[in-house]
């Protein structure tokens, strides 16, 4: 379990440190998406198993498919 902790440590340093290079929309928009991936990994990592209901994963597909069409409207 120490390893899943510095691991996702680790990865949110390198999250931080990236988004510096984007402009506020992009930051917004992948900050947002990363709701999906946390659920998705949830599901498929041993030791984080968790189950979500459906509709959580529809609401959080939507939100990620409108921010995209946001961030690409305004660029």
């Amino acid at each position: 379990m120490g390893h899943i902790y510095q691991t996702i440590r680790y990865s949110h340093r390198l999250t931080k440190g990236s988004l510096a290079y984007l402009n506020y929309p992009a930051q917004i928009m992948f900050k947002s998406s990363k709701a999906l991936s946390v659920m998705i990994m949830g599901t498929f990592i041993p030791d984080l198993r968790r189950k979500y209901p459906f509709h959580e994963y529809i609401s959080t597909s939507l939100l990620v498919v409108g921010l995209i069409l946001f961030t690409s409207v305004d660029a």
